[in-house]
């Protein structure tokens, strides 16, 4: 679902943290604060050289290591390069962007692609008159391919993402449109790199891959005294450069009774990624797979605590803020083992085991089996189980943030004694695959130990929280998916996700976990070169809980709520030709809004596409 800044990624009810977001199969480098892992993860990447996104639900640790701990969402970028042109572009409430992507190839075995596309975020107001992230974004892109051999191929993979944000606030006591008296600044820049062999023999399929990534992150807050609707203001430029104190300083904690008028943070982080996979036909029965990698991560910054920290003074809005910027590093490797194993034409068998050593947390081995059962060619069941891990990200162990609201401040403090999260998962399927109708339901069942979570330790005068392993969390439930073709042109298709998350001690509710979600979209394709195709979808959510923090004099306290509603989705493309096309579409139609889930109403969109 949306939030107030970024979307969630959630797969089976664990926390968007818990889901490994992958670019051919390799990470790139992102916040791994709890609450921020993932949350503008998928607003970061370019679709316009996208061939598929493999989305694998439930823990996947055995095959794809630490973080999979709820699933794993992997998205393959284009191989095969045609030498053609295409342009893009779309505007509608969210955002105005243009694009280009241009392949090409040449008489002898190289072959490119290129593409560039540019998001210009509108400025929107949130049901507390507070303007959401917004400002032009960049995506920069070049794939370039040789074929030493028809067997044998190098590629290499280069990105490039800027973002040039802000936000701004209104006063906590008017919520007025025009007194937004703090403003926050954004500057966002990514790069990253892959370098991919792949090679084939008449058994075997290998790949090696090296991959690095730098996400550099610069934000800076403005706070400005209150003023009228009448009253004019002029505010100071963007910030100046940071330069070495003069003499050593330590994060100064603010006044809890005034905000600050200027605060700034600066945060890098970096990963390197080396992997190799073999795949072996040992016989027409027997599909071997193995492989091992290293991954190597370094989180740099105002927000990490470190022995070996330096003092730096930026300066902004008439005052100096002193920081400290710390360096921490951590490294993994891994070894897996995987046998496909097919003993007659109804049954199939495949097992894995991996090991993993964390260079903070030793070894670790997570084994996972999975059946599949033919009782004919329509229907089959599926059963799996294994278990997870998920080793503490650097923040979440040395974090150290002076978080600065304008009215009221916070303080997030990691901590060095946290233990990995384990757990113990498995599910069983019914699937059934008829001409006219098909579905699938399936029951999961995911014990989870040491699960992390962000805790408050003080609320006066100012709120303080750490991250802590909390109890037990026990996540089960159902999904059930039904597709049917109504006719040549319409079908109908209906997700569903019955869910139950707690604490196994106290028996309480896990935050942001509906019990029940659905979805239910009607589907047309006329299948014309010249014709239409769209949806309309219903979807529907009971009962999602979400807390708000209360803040008073007293200091602060914790309210549930537990919001149902339903939403619904419009959009229709029309093909003028083979080579290009055009869309309109409209989500939450019904203009439903809710601070709480992150819905701001309705959002409408329109674009087209051409190909030279």
């Amino acid at each position: 679902p949306a939030t107030k800044a970024g979307n969630r990624v959630s797969i089976r009810g664990m926390e968007s943290r818990h889901t490994l977001i992958l670019v051919n199969g390799v990470p790139l480098a992102a916040e791994d604060a709890s609450k921020a892992r993932n949350l503008h993860e998928l607003e970061r990447l370019s679709l316009s050289n996208v061939k598929e996104v493999k989305v694998i639900r439930g823990a996947e640790s055995a095959k794809y290591g630490s973080d999979a701990l709820g699933g794993v969402i992997n998205i393959i970028t284009k191989e095969d390069i045609e030498p053609k042109t295409t342009l893009f572009t779309s505007t509608g409430t969210m955002a105005t962007v243009l694009g280009v992507h241009t392949g090409f190839k040449s008489e002898g075995k190289f072959s490119g692609e290129v593409d560039a596309v540019y998001r210009n975020v509108h400025k929107r107001l949130n049901l507390n008159n507070n303007a959401m992230f917004y400002g032009p974004r960049e995506h920069y892109g070049f794939t370039g391919k040789y074929n030493f051999t028809d067997h044998n191929s190098l590629t290499m993979k280069l990105g490039y993402y800027q973002e040039r944000s802000k936000t701004s606030i209104a006063d906590e006591l008017t919520k007025s449109i025009n007194n937004h008296n703090r403003i926050e600044y954004f500057d966002n820049d990514r790069f990253n790199t892959q370098l991919i062999y792949q090679g084939t023999t008449k058994q075997s399929n290998h790949s090696i891959v090296f991959g690095y990534s730098k996400l550099t992150k610069d934000n800076k807050i403005y706070n400005y005294p209150i003023i009228n609707k009448s009253s004019a203001s002029t505010k100071p430029k963007h910030g100046t450069s940071g330069k070495p104190a003069t003499k050593p300083n330590s994060n100064k904690k603010p006044n809890p009774n005034s905000p600050l008028k200027f605060d700034w943070d600066k945060n890098e982080y970096k990963n390197y990624t080396f992997k190799a996979d073999n795949m072996v036909d040992i016989s027409p029965k027997s599909l071997l797979s193995y492989g091992a990698s290293y991954f190597h991560n370094t989180t740099e910054g105002t927000r990490i605590q470190s022995p070996n920290a330096i003092d730096v003074i930026y300066n902004g809005n008439g005052v100096s803020v002193p920081k400290r910027l710390g360096k921490r590093d951590m490294s993994s490797y891994a070894m897996y083992i995987q046998n496909e194993l097919l003993t007659n034409d109804k049954f199939s068998l495949l097992g894995i085991v991996r090991y993993s050593h964390h260079s903070s947390f030793g070894g670790k081995v997570t084994p996972a089996l999975g059946m599949v059962y033919k009782l004919n060619k329509e229907n089959s069941w599926k059963f799996n189980i294994g278990q997870a891990y998920k080793a503490p990200s650097l923040s979440e162990l040395y974090f150290h943030m002076m978080h600065n609201k304008g009215n009221t401040n916070s303080e997030i403090i990691g901590n060095p004694n946290l233990k990995p999260e384990t757990s113990t998962n498995w599910d069983l399927s019914y699937e059934h695959k008829g001409e006219k109708t098909g579905g699938k339901i399936t029951y999961f069942d995911n014990h989870v130990k040491n699960l992390i979570d962000l805790v408050s330790i003080k609320t006066t005068p100012i709120k303080v929280s750490t991250y802590e392993n909390i109890n037990k969390a026990h996540i089960k439930g159902v999904e059930l998916s039904v597709l049917h073709k109504l006719d040549k042109t319409w079908q109908v298709k209906w997700n569903n996700t019955w869910l139950r998350a707690y604490d196994e001690t106290t028996g309480k509710a896990l935050d942001n976990r509906a019990p029940y979600r659905s979805t239910l979209q009607f589907l047309f394709d006329n299948k014309q070169e010249k014709g239409l195709n769209g949806y309309l979808a219903l979807n529907f959510l009971y009962k999602y809980p979400w807390s708000e923090t209360v803040r008073k004099k007293s200091g602060s306290s914790s309210i549930t709520h537990k919001e149902t509603y339903a939403t619904l989705d419009l959009m229709i493309n029309k093909r003028f030709s083979k080579q290009s096309k055009a869309y309109f579409a409209v989500d939450n139609l019904l203009n439903k809004k809710d601070f709480g889930t992150g819905l701001n109403g309705r959002l409408w969109r329109v674009g087209s596409s051409w190909e030279f």
